[in-house]
């Protein structure tokens, strides 16, 4: 029997093809991890829908609107059925060019049967928005009898500080007692909206307006935004906006509409001056027990410039909405749907000027529809701001693969589930392959270096 010399080289040999293994293992495993993270990164950052809103609601038709921080695909997929077999491009696109990438998003889905429940999902970029893992849904109105002649066309010019016009905004109409219009600033700055299209809030009649009737206007770009009050008879010439200052043009150029109003050098009304900069959160509306007649009210408060606020309401369905404030720090929200009468809290959630989570909450009353207050002396002042129709916005759901057609979609909470929790780390599974792919290679290593010594 003969045996093969026990070299240097046949004995450190399984050693030194373990190290390889374990070092060729540890160079992919990093350089994975590492492509897997730069990817979600560009994939998701930015793409997150904001402000979204639904307004234009009409027995064939309705709009849904929202912002992103970068400009991506927003598209809506939609049908009578919870797949939402359909897809509605962004306004400005058309089916035989594609879908465009824009920072403000605006969608309407159009041919609809009226009086009809459909279910919506919105898509942004590789993100998308649903209802706690379902589609939302919404229902058509039904077809108007008459619809008045005599009502004017909103009309005004929009514009940014330094005079220029926004690339992309988007104007709101809405009354304390009405649903909401919306349409585009036009490329010269101006914007028109038909208030004779203006619907109450159950959608059921045209909106009750007099010329004495406020409206609320809200002009947003994807990242700033500005308010003002009109009258009815004044609505056909607007004076201009500027974007982030808020306006009431319900008063003369020489009233005063509050402590916090004054008169430019130039302007024929008052501009309402931009509110000193708050530490912490606030809720503004409403105040402790407070009742409201209106069974969608308004909102709002402050926080931070820019910063995400969390909205609890406890309800006989729990809503659950994530907003962000403005360059100001104002936030406001309108929930979609009627509130049921009795007695509701509203909770939030924000950080404050030393970047630690505060919560604050206020208790308020809503009363049915056509109801009287128990308590006229607690019945809510008029809001300085506009109504926006805000769709919850919640726990956004990012997919690894980016696509220019909704294939992953941003997820809006409204129902009892959860939906403020951290955003899901979509870079897990990958980065936990890759931990175990690692443990394995140093495993069959170690083995390899042990028989060698052996």
């Amino acid at each position: 029997m003969s045996y093969a010399p026990k070299t240097l080289l046949n004995k450190q040999l399984p050693s030194y093809v373990g190290f390889l293994v374990l070092f060729f293992a540890l160079c992919v495993t990093i350089l994975l991890s590492g492509n897997t993270v730069s990817f979600i990164t560009k994939a998701t950052v930015g793409s997150e829908p904001k402000n979204i809103q639904i307004s234009n609601i009409s027995d064939s038709s309705f709009t849904i609107s929202f912002t992103t921080d970068t400009s991506v695909v927003g598209t809506i997929s939609y049908g009578l059925d919870p797949s939402t077999p359909n897809i509605a491009l962004d306004d400005r696109d058309q089916e035989a060019s594609g879908s465009a990438d824009h920072q403000v998003h605006f969608i309407t889905v159009k041919n609809l049967n009226p009086s009809t429940k459909y279910y919506y999902v919105i898509d942004s970029g590789s993100q998308k928005a649903e209802n706690n893992g379902s589609p939302f849904e919404v229902t058509t109105a039904a077809p108007l009898l008459n619809t008045p002649a005599d009502q004017p066309t909103l009309s005004g010019t929009v514009s940014l500080n330094d005079g220029s016009i926004p690339t992309e905004g988007i104007i709101y109409v809405s009354t304390d007692g009405s649903a909401q219009l919306a349409t585009f600033i036009n490329t010269d700055g101006t914007y028109q909206i038909p208030l004779n299209q203006l619907r109450n809030s159950t959608q059921s009649d045209t909106a009750a307006l007099t010329p004495d009737t406020v409206l609320q206007v809200q002009a947003v770009t994807s990242s700033e935004q500005s308010t003002a009050k009109v009258l009815v008879s004044a609505a056909s010439k607007v004076p201009k906006i500027v974007l982030s200052q808020n306006y009431d043009f319900t008063l003369g150029p020489t009233q005063q509409s509050s402590q916090s109003a004054q008169i430019s050098p130039g302007q024929a009304f008052p501009v309402l001056a931009t509110p000193a900069p708050v530490s912490s959160p606030e809720i503004s509306s409403p105040t402790e027990a407070q009742a409201f007649k209106d069974q969608q009210p308004l909102f709002e408060g402050r926080a931070l410039p820019n910063t995400e606020v969390d909205i609890t309401i406890r309800s006989t369905q729990e809503i659950l909405v994530k907003l962000n404030s403005d360059n100001s720090g104002s936030w406001q929200y309108r929930p979609a749907t009627a509130l049921a009468p009795g007695k509701h809290t509203i909770t939030i959630q924000s950080i404050n000027a030393a970047g630690i989570l505060q919560t604050m909450s206020r208790s308020f009353t809503v009363y049915a529809s056509g109801s009287k207050f128990v308590e006229p002396s607690i019945s809510p002042s008029p809001s300085p701001k506009v109504s926006p129709t805000a769709v919850p916005t919640p726990t956004i759901s990012p997919t690894e693969t980016p696509a220019p057609t909704p294939t992953a979609k941003p997820t809006i909470n409204t129902t009892p589930a959860p939906t403020h929790g951290p955003v899901p780390n979509t870079g897990s599974s990958a980065i936990m392959n890759g931990f175990f792919a690692a443990a394995t290679a140093v495993g069959i290593g170690a083995l390899l270096i042990f028989l060698s010594i052996v």
